[in-house]
């Protein structure tokens, strides 16, 4: 049946190269959301919200950018093939 006497187990290595451009994609991922950052209230301004609404809505923007983030990735896993 069984050996009493437990074989060693070797540890899968991991492969590092398969991984190297998922980590560069999501560095890449944070300087594409933080690029908006100096242009949005210009952007939103140029739409002809007054200039007292214009915070209000440039973070309304941010937000609803980040948010949507979590999407992105569940898209991927469910229709990627």
């Amino acid at each position: 049946m069984y050996d009493s006497i437990a074989t060693p187990t070797r540890s899968t290595p991991v492969p590092y190269y398969r991984i190297l451009p998922l980590l560069i994609a999501r560095l890449a991922e944070g300087m594409t959301y933080t690029i908006i950052f100096p242009y949005i209230n210009d952007m939103i301004h140029s739409f002809g919200v007054q200039e007292q609404d214009v915070g209000y809505y440039a973070g309304l923007v941010v937000r609803i950018s980040y948010l949507q983030r979590p999407s992105d990735g569940a898209g991927i896993v469910i229709d990627g093939r």
